[in-house]
């Protein structure tokens, strides 16, 4: 299922990534291919991220943000099949985007 993500930023965050040439604000992403992973014990753990709001792309790294998180972005990368794994929560933005 294809998911139609929110493109609407605030002016504070739209300043925030101005700072950043290589940036790419994704507008939809398949449901099945959103991920949030943790590795404990040498597995790797994954669970499906049902409410996307936001997805920024910056270099090779991946900013998401979670309707029912607002303002708490989640670093992670893009794999090769397309899919999206997130393995953290980096706080706001501008603390998510000092962390890249």
């Amino acid at each position: 299922m294809l998911i139609e993500l929110s493109t609407f930023f605030t002016k504070e965050e739209k300043a925030l990534l101005t700072k950043f040439k290589d940036v790419d604000v994704k507008l939809c992403v398949q449901s099945d291919k959103l991920l949030y992973g943790s590795l404990s014990e040498g597995k790797t753990y994954t669970l499906t991220i049902k409410n996307p709001r936001r997805i920024i792309r910056v270099g090779g790294l991946y900013l998401l943000e979670i309707s029912d998180e607002l303002n708490e972005w989640h670093m992670g990368q893009r794999e090769s099949d397309s899919t999206y794994i997130f393995w953290g929560n980096y706080g706001d933005l501008a603390t998510a985007l000092d962390s890249l």
